[in-house]
């Protein structure tokens, strides 16, 4: 427990230049799993950013399901053949299910939102369209056998928070998959980087920052699993005393293959940076067509 604790206390320190406020009040308790100790629930201090990607290749995401028209982005964010893809993640923390407690685990992954899968022509769904990156072995097995996402285990910088400073108000977060050798026998590391984001704090009044209402309407939509067409409600809560949100704005955000068909660099990009609590049932997920009416009842704006 020691070891953890002077981690804890580390980041604080560094947070504190970042957020205005000590890095624990972001990184709270989980609070929600009383009222769900069945699904997976977990306090998450959590950045996500709005990528403009080209329709075509949103297209080609979507599992043969239509795109449906975006909500909740500022005018002219997008460019008229444009569609976003999200992409999000940090460092969960507390993290329970039927009485199994992880600590800490440090997450990113893509969603494509307003996604027609239960195919009525209107309701927009979210997809998980590629793989999950996590940053421990045994959760990126147990997800990818219950729930059929395809989560590869991947090395984090930082290893154990959600972002670090970098100076000049700048914070970073960096993912690569592959074995780290550092150390071991004068090796080289053979591992291949997958993300790579450069941000800091985005004023709400410039044109082209984002509401949180959108991320919260993208991220809580039923998302439909990436190896099987069903859907699965998560949802995030946004509304704890301890959230601090703020705006980001990505001056560099690099996404590489096997999130894209091959790499590409996204410049002043905006997004959001929150601590959120997070409920997620566990399995394998249902008809989208069932969830249907939760879908139609997310909020973008």
């Amino acid at each position: 427990m020691l070891p953890s604790i002077l981690s804890l206390l580390s980041l604080a320190t560094a947070a504190i230049a970042l957020s205005h406020t000590p890095f624990a009040s972001r990184q709270a308790p989980n609070t929600i799993y009383p009222s769900d100790p069945v699904g997976q629930t977990a306090s998450w201090n959590l950045t996500a950013f709005a990528l403009p990607i080209k329709k075509s290749l949103a297209q080609s995401m979507a599992n043969g399901h239509k795109l449906l028209p975006v909500r909740g982005l500022p005018a002219g964010y997008l460019k008229e053949d444009e569609h976003p893809l999200i992409l999000y993640g940090g460092l969960q923390h507390d993290i329970r299910q039927v009485g199994v407690t992880i600590p800490n685990l440090v997450i990113q992954r893509t969603l494509l939102p307003f996604v027609d899968a239960s195919n009525d022509g209107s309701t927009a769904f979210t997809r998980i369209p590629t793989v999950i990156y996590i940053s421990q072995l045994v959760p990126a097995l147990a997800g990818t056998l219950q729930q059929l996402n395809n989560m590869v285990l991947a090395n984090f910088d930082p290893p154990d928070a959600a972002y670090k400073s970098i100076g000049g108000g700048q914070m970073s977060l960096s993912v690569d998959v592959g074995v780290k050798l550092d150390g071991l026998l004068g090796l080289p590391t053979p591992d291949s980087p997958v993300v790579n984001a450069i941000f800091s704090r985005a004023g709400s009044s410039n044109r082209k920052s984002i509401h949180p209402k959108f991320f919260k309407g993208v991220l809580s939509a039923p998302y439909e699993h990436t190896d099987i067409p069903t859907c699965t409600k998560q949802t995030f809560y946004f509304d704890e005393t301890y959230a601090h949100p703020f705006r980001v704005k990505g001056s560099t955000v690099q996404v590489l293959f096997p999130s894209l068909p091959s790499a590409m660099t996204f410049k002043n990009v905006y997004g959001l940076s929150i601590a959120a609590q997070w409920d997620n049932p566990f399995g394998p997920g249902q008809s989208c067509a069932s969830l249907r009416s939760d879908a139609q009842a997310v909020k973008y704006e």
